[in-house]
């Protein structure tokens, strides 16, 4: 227990000194200040929906997208070999960076709110900003599975976050609990929207159901991204490396 213990702080550690090498900390936290001057220059009506767009794409999106290339640069070096033949299990591999993801979008996200001077509910705010960014993040880690680099990854990745936000226009349009069950960015958006008491179509869903359903979504994808990672890459006994 003590050495898979450490093992999740080494892995931990190593994705944290990697993001600081790439530069994606620094764009992580660096983004809601982008943002926070947008918001500071548009009219005082708009200001929240900015915010709002601000808040959900920067961990969703950066988190789908960059986590998955990560994944898919690891690949490469062969780093998976490695894991394979360590006592780390697929689930501790994932929690691993996960975590971080959804720590680092809700830092980010709790800086452009606060930055902006809009009014948002707290209570919504940090699980909403950390559950779609974890949920992103797993996303990201799904699609990536095939893929050995950076480039193809990026094409097919970008592709997929724009099918998989396609309900969020649809819950604009007509704002239903249909849509919750559409996929995780329908219940972030309703989540997200709520926190920052925008006045529209999606005030009328409940902001606690929604982010019910965005725990149950982010559940799912940490269940189907296990089963994924152990089968290809994690598969004991015998230390078996396949990929």
């Amino acid at each position: 227990m003590n050495y898979l213990m450490a093992t999740f702080r080494g892995i931990t550690q190593t994705e944290i000194r990697g993001q600081f090498r790439s530069g994606l900390s620094a764009l992580y936290l660096g983004m809601p200040f982008f943002w926070i001057i947008i918001a500071r220059l548009v009219p005082l009506e708009i200001r929240p929906l900015i915010v709002l767009i601000g808040a959900y794409t920067d961990p969703v999106t950066m988190g789908q997208l960059f986590t998955g290339a990560f994944v898919a640069r690891e690949r490469d070096q062969g780093l998976f070999e490695a894991w394979a033949v360590s006592p780390l299990d697929a689930g501790t591999w994932l929690l691993s960076r996960s975590i971080l993801i959804g720590l680092q979008g809700s830092i980010g996200g709790l800086i452009l709110a606060l930055g902006s001077g809009v009014s948002f509910r707290i209570e919504l705010l940090i699980p909403g900003l950390f559950l779609a960014a974890v949920s992103g993040a797993l996303l990201g880690l799904i699609i990536a599975r095939p893929f050995r680099d950076i480039l193809s990854y990026f094409v097919v990745g970008g592709f997929a976050t724009a099918i998989i936000s396609l309900p969020i226009p649809g819950i604009l349009l007509a704002p239903s609990y249909f849509w919750l069950i559409s996929g995780p960015a329908a219940s972030g958006w309703v989540v997200l929207a709520n926190a920052f008491y925008l006045p529209n179509g999606v005030s009328a869903l409940s902001p606690f159901i929604s982010l019910a359903a965005l725990l149950l979504w982010t559940v799912l994808l940490f269940v189907i991204a296990r089963g994924i990672y152990h089968r290809g890459f994690f598969r004991r006994p015998g230390f078996e490396v396949t990929g």
